[in-house]
C-alpha cells in the first residue's frame, strides 16, 4: 500500500521526466560533445517548465518540480557521457547511482521516519548528478559558448516534438499506463502493477547496450545486420531472466503478482530497437503518425477496460506484443518480420499462461525455447552483442 501511495503521488513527475527524456535523444547527433550538456540542461529546462505549466493548468495530480529538476539533470549528465563516448566515466557514474540508491533504499528501509522513498530519488539523483557534472568538468567537456548554445536550443527545441511523437507509446507503456491506472486502482494494486512493469522494463537496464548507443548505431551502416544480431541477442537474455523470474515466482508459496509479465520483456526491448531503427534507417513520419493514432488508443482502452490488477496486466502484455508487432510490420527489416511476428505472440501466450498458473510458465518457457532453436540461433558475432559491443 505504502509504495502504490508514493507512485499516486509521484506518477506525473515520472511521465514528464521519461518524455523530455526521449526528446532530448536527438540532440546526440545535432550538438558537439563539450557543448551537449549545458544544450540539454538548457532545452530539457525548458520543456520542464512548459510541460509542468500543463500539467498545473489540468490539475494533474502526482507532479513534485524538485524532483523533477533533479532528475532531468540526471538525464542530461548521462546524455552528455554518452556523446563524449567517455565509458570509464559512464562505468563509474552508473556504478555510483547503482551504490547511493541500494544504500539509501536499505536506509529509508531501517529507518523510514528518517528517509522516505522520495528523498531516496531526491538524493541518489541530486548526488549521481553532481558527480556526472565534476566528471565532465575534469575530462574538459563542458563548453559556455553562448551562440552556439543559443543555435542548439534552436534545433533541440525544434527537434523535440518529433522526438516525442516518435515514441509516445513507449511513453505510453512505461509511465503514461501506469498514471491512467493510478486513477483506476488502489494503491496496492498500482504497487504490484509497477513491479511487474518494472521486471519488463528492466531490459533496457540488463541488455549491455545502452538504448542511446543502439540509437547511434542504426543510423551507421550495416543497421539491418546489427539490428538483427541485437534481436538475437537479446532474445536469449530475456528468456533467461524470464525462466529466472518463472521459476522464483513458481516456489513461492504465493505467485508474485505482474511476474508472469517478464515473458514480455522481449517483445518490449524489440519494440524500442524497432523504434529507434525506423527513426534513423527507416519511414519516420508514418513512425509519427502511428504513435499519434496508438497512443491515445492504449490510454483509452485503459481507461475503459481496467478495473482490476489482472486487467491491467492483461491489456498492458497485449500492447507491448502488438506495439511491437505494428512496428516490425511499418519497418520490415530484412527477413525478420515472420520471426518478430511468431515471438512478440507467443511471449503475449507466455504470459497468460503463466499469469493463469505460475507452473504453466514453465511450459510457455519450453516452447519460446523452441521458437528460439528455429528461428533465432545466435551466431559468434550475435554473442558478441551480449559484451557490449555493437
Amino acid at each position: 500500500d505504502a509504495y502504490g501511495r508514493f507512485l499516486q503521488g509521484l506518477m506525473a513527475t515520472f511521465v514528464l521526466q521519461r518524455l523530455i527524456d526521449v526528446g532530448a535523444e536527438p540532440l546526440i547527433a545535432l550538438i558537439e560533445g563539450d557543448r551537449i550538456f549545458v544544450t540539454a540542461l538548457a532545452t530539457n529546462g525548458l520543456l520542464a517548465a512548459l510541460l509542468a505549466g500543463v500539467c498545473s493548468l489540468a490539475n494533474i495530480r502526482g507532479l513534485d518540480p524538485v524532483l523533477l529538476a533533479a532528475m532531468v539533470t540526471t538525464s542530461t549528465v548521462l546524455l552528455s557521457l554518452h556523446r563524449n563516448r567517455m565509458q570509464g566515466a559512464l562505468i563509474s557514474y552508473l556504478a555510483s547511482f547503482l551504490t547511493l540508491f541500494m544504500g539509501l533504499t536499505a536506509w529509508a528501509w531501517w529507518h523510514p521516519e528518517a528517509l522516505s522513498l522520495r528523498g531516496v530519488l531526491l538524493a541518489t539523483n541530486a548526488g549521481s548528478a553532481l558527480l556526472g557534472l565534476a566528471l565532465l568538468l575534469r575530462a574538459g567537456r563542458i563548453d559556455a559558448d553562448a551562440h552556439a548554445i543559443a543555435q542548439g536550443i534552436r534545433s533541440g527545441l525544434a527537434l523535440m516534438p518529433r522526438a516525442i511523437a516518435s515514441s509516445l507509446v513507449t511513453n505510453v507503456l512505461t509511465t503514461a499506463y501506469l498514471l491512467v491506472c493510478s486513477y483506476l486502482l488502489p494503491a496496492r494494486d498500482l504497487g504490484a502493477l509497477r513491479v511487474g512493469t518494472s521486471i519488463v522494463q528492466a531490459a533496457s537496464s540488463l541488455y549491455p547496450a545502452n538504448m542511446k548507443a543502439i540509437f547511434v548505431s542504426m543510423g551507421e551502416s550495416g543497421a539491418d545486420d546489427r539490428l538483427r544480431r541485437v534481436l538475437v541477442a537479446s532474445f536469449w537474455l530475456f528468456l533467461a531472466m524470464a525462466s529466472v523470474v518463472t521459476i522464483a515466482s513458481a516456489l513461492r508459496s504465493e505467485p508474485l503478482p505482474g511476474a508472469a509479465l517478464a515473458f514480455v520483456a522481449t517483445p518490449f526491448f524489440w519494440a524500442m530497437c524497432l523504434e529507434r531503427y525506423v527513426q534513423m534507417a527507416g519511414p519516420a513520419p508514418q513512425l509519427r503518425r502511428l504513435n499519434i493514432a496508438v497512443a491515445p488508443a492504449m490510454l483509452a482502452a485503459a481507461f475503459a477496460c481496467v478495473q482490476t490488477l489482472d486487467d491491467a496486466l492483461r491489456l498492458y502484455s497485449l500492447a507491448v506484443g502488438v506495439w511491437c508487432a505494428l512496428l516490425a510490420v511499418l519497418a520490415r527489416p530484412a527477413a525478420l518480420v515472420p520471426t518478430v511476428l511468431v515471438v512478440a505472440a507467443a511471449s503475449v501466450a507466455a504470459f497468460a499462461a503463466a499469469q493463469y498458473r505460475a507452473d504453466f510458465g514453465l511450459l510457455a518457457t519450453a516452447a519460446l525455447l523452441v521458437i528460439g532453436i528455429l528461428m533465432l540461433r545466435p551466431d559468434r558475432s550475435t554473442l558478441n552483442m551480449l559484451t557490449g559491443r555493437l
